[in-house]
């Protein structure tokens, strides 16, 4: 606590400018709100983190008032990015909060300052920027600090476990330049604001469509579908988006399966590509630094479709054969987006292509292990310690424990995925390194899981370690419309 005392006195002092941030696990839509799990707050030349999984630190009275203070204290400016999911949070981990309503104060949510520097470029000259999206966008915030810093955000860490300590390196640095670049960009912009097309009162830009009602938003939907169709119109389809692109399956009215599937993602897509990627389609996506003509000159070499959306279309399909390169509405969900994309290229989806593709590498060749197996790997590493007596057996053991694979229902669709099988030599049993010269991430592997999981799968170019439970589930209730079931595949998976 005596930290939170000296982050207490530093950042109530009043002139300051503070970068204000937070992470918690995500929830992949199965929680509507997430607990917090570590809250960043910088100022210039120094970024403090409050980890709220610390036991007593985050129900302490010291850590609840402190945050209080901070965030209603009209002399202290507090900058976020999209800070409204923030607030909701912020309740769902201190419910007290509730009772006795928080209100923001002396805050800037650089959100409206982004949405208000786009409107005002796309007045001017030149190629349009991509649009941000309302709430939480997955680019949002990184294409801001792209746009004023130069350089975009690593969001590798972004959906990582924050509730599992100790964090990583990686964890930590991520968390602290998510808060910094809130202080870096505020004074970049404050600094010359007329450069940015913004006004001299960073604090007088409003929202732009926050206090709209309900009628307004599905006036404006309807708005921008009649402006998709004469758009679509102006590029010479056939009143139809499906005309832009003859798929590889439409062109004969056959079916294909995700793996016959190779597409390139434009840079704007990847929440699309990890969608495509989770049910077996071979997917590579284009980095945020890389230029929209990268994806024409892959989608060449290798055979693929180029999947893009809004300005780079024009300019892309002239790059590659007709029919090679599909636009998609970048206001959809990238669930809804993969939907249609699997039904434009009449897609034959199966439970066994769920997850048969490694969602970090994209490679498509696991190697299967028993539980014993990876227990004695992470003996070896340390990772756990071993409390099974040798007489008893192992293996006795876990045929009366574990019949089945406990984190899921026995009368599920089984998880057989569709993919390549590396042999048992694949592994260095001294190295613990696989074929593609990568060492197995045993430290992803929690080990509570052992008792319940009976068999792992590990990717042999990255090292990822994958097992069955409710994702797979949560994958085949997102694609159950046009999920191809068979007798088999909703068979008992007791052994």
């Amino acid at each position: 606590m005596e930290t939170t005392l000296v982050c207490f006195c530093l950042f109530i002092s009043a002139g300051h400018v503070v970068g204000v941030d937070m992470e918690w696990r995500a929830g992949f839509g199965t929680v509507s709100t997430q607990r917090i799990s570590l809250i960043q707050l910088a100022v210039k030349e120094r970024v403090f983190l409050l980890d709220l999984c610390a036991p007593g630190l985050s129900h302490h009275s010291l850590t609840v008032n402190f945050i209080r203070t901070l965030l209603t204290n009209t002399s202290v400016l507090k900058l976020g990015y999209g800070m409204s999911g923030d607030l909701r949070s912020l309740v769902a981990t201190w419910p007290e909060l509730k009772e006795e309503p928080l209100e923001f104060k002396g805050v800037l949510d650089l959100l409206h300052v982004h949405q208000q520097l786009q409107r005002c470029w796309r007045g001017r000259a030149g190629p349009r920027p991509v649009e941000v999206n309302e709430g939480p966008a997955e680019k949002g915030l990184s294409l801001l600090v792209q746009q004023v810093l130069g350089k975009p955000l690593d969001k590798t860490e972004q959906l990582s476990n924050w509730e599992r300590r100790p964090l990583r390196t990686g964890q930590v640095r991520y968390a602290a330049i998510d808060a910094y670049c809130l202080v870096d960009v505020y004074q970049t912009l404050s600094a010359d604001p007329k450069a940015f097309g913004l006004p001299d009162d960073l604090h007088s830009v409003k929202p732009s469509s926050s206090a709209k009602s309900d009628s307004d938003k599905k006036t404006k939907e309807k708005r921008k579908q009649t402006a998709r169709r004469a758009r679509q119109s102006a590029l010479g389809c056939a009143g139809d988006q499906v005309e832009c692109v003859r798929g590889i399956g439409e062109q004969h009215g056959a079916s294909i399966t995700p793996q016959e599937l190779r597409v390139v993602c434009d840079n704007m897509l990847q929440g699309l590509g990890r969608y495509l990627r989770c049910v077996g389609v071979d997917v590579l996506m284009l980095e945020n630094t890389d230029d929209h003509k990268v994806a024409a000159q892959i989608a060449r070499k290798e055979g693929r479709i180029i999947l893009t959306s809004g300005q780079p279309f024009q300019s892309l399909r002239s790059q590659v054969a007709e029919g090679r390169c599909l636009t998609l509405d970048c206001s959809e969900k990238a669930r809804d987006q993969a939907l249609r994309v699997l039904k434009h290229f009449n897609v034959h989806l199966t439970p066994s292509d769920i997850f048969s593709r490694c969602q970090a590498c994209n490679n498509d060749e696991y190697l299967k292990l028993p539980r014993e197996d990876m227990t004695r790997m992470m003996n070896r590493r340390g990772l756990i310690q071993d409390t099974v007596p040798k007489q008893d057996g192992w293996e006795n053991q876990c045929g009366a424990q574990v019949e089945y694979n406990r984190s899921r229902p026995p009368d599920g669709p089984a998880f057989t995925p569709h993919c390549r099988w590396a042999p048992r030599s694949a592994l260095d049993a001294h190295s613990f390194r696989v074929g593609g010269g990568a060492e197995v991430q045993l430290e992803t592997v929690p080990p509570g899981l052992l008792p319940r999981i009976p068999e792992y799968f590990i990717c042999t170019r990255c090292g990822k370690v994958f097992w069955e439970g409710t994702h797979f589930d949560r994958a085949l209730a997102q694609f159950h419309d046009i999920l191809n079931l068979s007798d088999g595949d909703t068979a008992a998976r007791k052994h």
